[in-house]
Formats: C-alpha cells, structure tokens, sequence
C-alpha cells in the first residue's frame, strides 16, 4: 500500500480507490445532517450487518478471490465487506484512533458473529458494528443476500439509515430525531445509486472539479483499520492505529 501511495504522488495521472458506500444517497444524507447540526454533536455510531441465502446469483469466478482472502486469514465479512464499513465509519464521525474486535465463525468460513467496536480521535466517541449470519433466513435483496443498517446518535438527535444492499426494514430510507418529533426523508435508496455516485466522483475527479474519493491516503488508512481489526481479534487486544505496523500491508 505504501508503494501504490508513493507511486500515485509521483504520477501526474488520478489515483482513486473505489468505494461506493460514501456514495450512497442515504448515507450522504446523514453525513449532510450531521454537518448541519441537526444532532449536535455526534458521539456514537452503530453499524448493523446481517447475511443469509436469497439475493442474485453470484458466479463462482467471484468467489475465488474471496476464497484467497479466507485462506490468507481474511475474512469475506469482516475484512473484505469490513472496508465499507469502516469507510463509512470515517465518512459519517472521523478518523479512528483504536479498534478492539472479536471475530469468530459458525461454519470454518464465514467470520460471523463477530463484534467491531472502535474509538473516534480527541474525544469521546465511540463506534460499533454487529455482523450476523444467518443460516435460515432469506434476505429481501436484488443484490447480494445482505443488508446493512446504521444509527448515529449526538447530543441532541439521532440519525437512522434503514438499509443499503438489500431491503429488510420498510418505510423511509432515512429518519432524523430531534426536537421532540421524528423527521422522515423518502430519498433513492437503490443500492447500485453508490456505483453511479462513485463512478461520477472519478470523472469530476478527472475533470478536475472534484478531489477523488477515496484518496490513496485514505484508501491505506482504511486498510489499516482493515489490518488492525483482523489483528485484534487473533491477539486479544486492543489496536493503536498510530501504533500498528502490518507488513503485509
């Protein structure tokens, strides 16, 4: 990683890493009224994932490099699926200054149950996320047989995204809590509206109209998350990311 972000700084061409979450109209939304106050200040985040059968037919080519990644230790939720929800985790609080995990697994290949927690940098905030496999549940879902929901609470007000990948809480994609009342916002919650988002950045990006997202910068700080929570789970312990060196990264 630390050779792609030297080459990237030396090269007069974009260097993006792709990431489609952080351009999901649902999240954006949270991050916009985060930014408008309408919580106050934020200082917890919860992050719901769950799995099981149902969704599109997922061809076995796509599957082999996730098969890698299991046998190098990684895993297909936790790790892989984990990038966007620790991009996330940035795009909506901060930066990260310590991640603690327990990660475990039902069948030898899934890494589920397993818990996430973290802490934000310069106060007290904190994140967690729940990953569950379920064995005999169908998920709702026109693309993978998953889905994902998220909960940012601050100091006077809470913020709900009530689905991404796949579509197992109805009602409104997004809902603010303030002031005594709920606020209820019907926005594009299509799942694949990320990839689009994401495809425009990398083209304003191009363009120069718009700095590219993830940076290579940001891209390694995620990988390091990624790193550090595997890490954390096989030690027992708690991880510094300021701390933690993976040489392997």
């Amino acid at each position: 990683a630390d050779r792609m972000v030297a080459a990237a700084a030396k090269s007069s061409k974009v260097f993006r890493v792709f990431e489609n979450y952080i351009f999901y109209p649902p999240l954006m939304l949270a991050r916009h009224l985060i930014d408008e106050g309408l919580i106050g200040e934020p200082t917890s985040m919860r992050i719901k994932f769950i799995s099981g059968s149902g969704g599109w037919a997922v061809p076995e080519s796509a599957w082999a490099w996730r098969s890698s990644e299991h046998k190098q230790g990684f895993g297909m939720q936790t790790f892989d699926h984990g990038h966007h929800m620790w991009s996330v985790a940035r795009y909506l609080m901060g930066e990260l200054e310590c991640v603690s995990s327990w990660i475990d697994s039902v069948d030898g290949v899934i890494d589920c149950p397993a818990i996430i927690m973290w802490k934000y940098k310069g106060a007290p905030k904190y994140g967690v996320c729940d990953y569950s496999h379920c064995t005999e549940l169908t998920i709702p879902s026109d693309y993978y047989a998953n889905d994902e929901w998220f909960e940012v609470t601050g100091s006077r007000g809470i913020i709900m995204v009530n689905r991404c990948t796949g579509k197992i809480v109805g009602g409104p994609a997004v809902r603010l809590f303030n002031a005594g009342s709920w606020t209820d916002y019907d926005i594009d919650s299509d799942w694949a509206a990320g990839f689009k988002g994401a495809a425009g950045n990398f083209i304003d990006a191009i363009l120069g109209r718009a700095a590219p997202a993830l940076s290579a910068e940001e891209g390694r700080e995620i990988l390091r998350i990624d790193l550090a929570i595997q890490a954390s789970a096989r030690q027992k312990k708690e991880i510094r990311l300021s701390e933690f060196v993976d040489t392997g990264a």
